[in-house]
């Protein structure tokens, strides 16, 4: 089953045109499937058919189901387009996103020296400190006890109660 649509009187042949040997008379016309498919169309894309219009009819399109499915496919087409366009936007703007944090980061590297990081320069500077005291162990070196004590000496051995009178 098809449908079809004669073309309008002035593209329809004269009757001196006709061939004799056709038993019936000629019609020029569009036609579709019962779906709604242009049949002309359908055999033109297919490759069956040359295109070579008689005349040009705002019929001569796909009408029904078939129009709408042609519609649908061409918005999925615009939506996925639609889709890539704001995800390839979206990367972009994560993009900036991530070089603007990395350069935040950057510029916030410079962070001042907290209270460990003085804990931490005081003992580095205290070890320094104990090494060149020698971490407070007495001297190898040989006392004289022979020697003769000088006042100071004599004063602070009084002081700290280490002996030794004033003689």
């Amino acid at each position: 089953m098809m449908l079809w649509k004669a073309a309008p009187d002035e593209h329809q042949p004269k009757e001196d045109e006709e061939d004799e040997d056709l038993d019936g008379k000629i019609v020029i016309a569009d036609a579709w499937t019962v779906d709604g498919r242009h049949i002309p169309s359908q055999l033109t894309k297919e490759g069956h058919l040359v295109a070579s219009p008689m005349y040009e009819s705002e019929f001569a399109k796909d009408i029904l189901s078939a129009a709408a499915d042609e519609e649908k496919k061409d918005a999925y087409k615009k939506l996925e387009e639609a889709l890539k366009e704001s995800e390839a936007a979206k990367a972009a703007e994560r993009k900036a996103q991530q070089d603007a944090q990395r350069a935040e980061e950057e510029a916030q590297d410079m962070e001042p020296i907290g209270l460990g990081g003085w804990i931490g320069i005081i003992v580095l500077v205290l070890l320094v400190v104990g090494a060149l005291t020698n971490f407070g162990r007495a001297d190898k070196k040989k006392v004289n006890l022979n020697r003769k004590k000088g006042l100071f000496e004599k004063l602070w051995a009084k002081v700290t109660g280490q002996g030794g009178h004033l003689a």
